[in-house]
């Protein structure tokens, strides 16, 4: 009964987002990926090849991560605003089976707007013959966990902070996520005893996504070896298996 509530909810989820704006944004936004790249390799001599690469791995990230937040600020919000929620949990229901569907039809839509982009892409390197390697393909399973991670950051946020507030929160949080790690690393940023411990322990709380982004690697002579990758992976699933049974614990103890 429980996978059957989850299932119902996941594609009744992945449904309702397919028909919705965004869809025909990211179909659109594939659409200029591919006019972009083309005109990159055309006005561009000898770099062409390594320049398409990175427009494609940059607008996807993009693209990603708006659907991320946007979508993931409102997949409960709606619901709640909207009173639907209390006619769903009226049946039999529960709190964890909806929010555990609803997640779950999000990821569905990621994974089917990513794939969209990834082939658009992979199809775009065959024919102007760049090089696709095993990182590259690394690259892009990575981005999609990062935007994993974003999503369920952004529906925790939207069950505490109105929809304006979570999207800032979101959205301040990729921005840490980037640039904490690296001022902590930098020799070049002085930074008092105290602020460096405080800035060491925030970065606790915050996921690390330059361990995400391996599209600074590519076209590079840097080798990442198995046992990297491997840690990268363990760190994504970790990261987003924990702040998901966070979201299950908050929405299951707020007051709708």
């Amino acid at each position: 009964m429980m996978c059957k509530n989850i299932f119902t909810i996941s594609k009744a989820t992945f449904v309702e987002l397919l028909k919705t704006k965004v869809m025909y944004i990211a179909l659109i936004l594939a659409f200029i990926q591919i006019i972009f790249s083309v005109a990159s390799i055309k006005l561009t001599y000898g770099i062409g090849p390594r320049l398409l690469v990175d427009f494609s791995l940059g607008i996807q990230s993009i693209l990603l991560t708006i659907l991320s937040v946007f979508l993931g600020v409102n997949l409960i919000f709606e619901d709640i605003a909207g009173k639907f929620i209390h006619v769903l949990l009226s049946r039999p229901i529960k709190k964890y089976e909806y929010i555990f569907g609803k997640i779950t039809g999000l990821m569905f839509i990621l994974i089917f707007v990513a794939s969209i982009l990834t082939v658009t892409s992979l199809v775009l390197f065959e024919i102007y013959n760049c090089k696709i390697d095993t990182l590259l393909i690394h690259a892009f399973l990575t981005l999609f966990f990062k935007s994993s991670i974003l999503i369920i950051l952004s529906v925790i946020l939207s069950l505490i902070f109105e929809k304006v507030l979570a999207v800032f929160f979101t959205t301040s949080i990729l921005i840490a996520g980037y640039s904490v790690p690296e001022i902590l690393k930098s020799k070049s940023i002085f930074l008092a005893d105290n602020q460096r411990t405080i800035l060491h322990y925030f970065s606790y709380s915050i996921p690390d996504f330059n361990k995400l982004d391996l599209t600074r690697f590519i076209g590079t002579n840097i080798d990442l070896s198995t046992t990297t990758l491997i840690n990268i992976y363990a760190y994504a699933i970790v990261y987003f298996t924990i702040i998901f049974f966070f979201t299950l614990f908050i929405f299951k103890n707020r007051e709708l």
